[in-house]
């Protein structure tokens, strides 16, 4: 049902259709776009005043017909409809589809946000009862972001949207070996993250951060920590927490730290986060 929805409800696709069946019904062969963006008639180039109908199909094959209305050559809204219902409309904005598209699916209702004729912004889908079910995040027409929503219509946040990296350091940090006598100098990045939601973060979201240590294309060395594990104290909103990663493998000299050209690319919770340069300089402490 989300790939339909989504399938549905990306209009930023066709831009020919309308409402008002008073008005004359044109189909797309019967009109033009003049340099200014301004909708003409081939016979005749006069503006165009009424409506340009043209039918497609949603993703369950079933006919759609896409009306839009113009005035004097310019959009001013469109409407779709299934079977003469009318299932979603939304108004021009400075001759661009721009605004709030308002539609219907099933026992279902949404919102679009829309600019310059795609989706940008939040689509948000409503159920039978008012309360909301879904949403999607959109930008310049590419989905980016959904979210779920509870049984009482509140947005289900992912931990890792909950949290800000505040500061971060990174370097060398020099690692001894007593049992060997062996001194060698690792890779490490030090993270500050920040509760930025309004409840606390307990142990039943884990907070897994997971690094890889790249140097010159070829992968050193990869770990990971918990922020918040089995074990930990819930994370209160607006407290920050600090944790490291350090690379098993790294330098034999000290000097050996200079010439390193090392990055760490980060995930939280399998999710990529953040690629990080590696200081080329001794970090004398695993926190901040």
């Amino acid at each position: 049902m989300k790939n339909l929805i989504y399938i549905v409800l990306c209009l930023s696709v066709i831009l020919t259709d309308s409402c008002s069946h008073s008005l004359k019904i044109y189909s797309p062969e019967e009109i033009q776009t003049d340099s200014t963006g301004v909708r003409i008639l081939r016979k005749n180039g006069k503006r165009v005043n009424g409506i340009v109908e043209q039918q497609t199909t949603n993703s369950l094959n079933e006919a759609i017909v896409r009306h839009t209305k113009f005035v004097d050559g310019i959009g001013v809204e469109i409407r779709d409809y299934i079977d003469d219902e009318c299932v979603g409309h939304i108004e021009y904005t400075n001759n661009q589809i721009s605004g709030t598209y308002y539609g219907k699916y099933e026992n279902n209702s949404y919102t679009m946000s829309m600019k310059d004729g795609m989706a940008d912004g939040p689509c948000k889908l409503f159920g039978p009862n008012g309360k909301q079910i879904y949403e999607i995040i959109f930008e310049n027409g590419n989905r980016v972001k959904t979210y779920d929503f509870d049984s009482n219509g509140n947005k289900i946040i992912p931990v890792e949207e909950k949290l800000d990296l505040v500061a971060y350091q990174t370097g060398f940090y020099e690692y001894v070996n007593y049992n060997y006598n062996d001194i060698l100098y690792c890779p490490i990045v030090i993270m500050k993250f920040k509760n930025i939601s309004d409840m606390p973060i307990d142990n039943n979201e884990s907070v897994k951060i997971t690094a890889v240590f790249v140097e010159n294309e070829e992968e050193l060395s990869s770990g990971n920590t918990y922020l918040i594990g089995y074990s930990d104290p819930p994370l209160s909103p607006g407290v920050s927490r600090q944790c490291h990663i350090m690379s098993s493998v790294g330098r034999t000299s000290y000097y050996g730290i200079y010439n390193a050209n090392i990055s760490c690319q980060l995930a939280i919770n399998g999710k990529p986060f953040k690629t990080i340069k590696i200081a080329n300089e001794l970090r004398p402490s695993n926190r901040m």
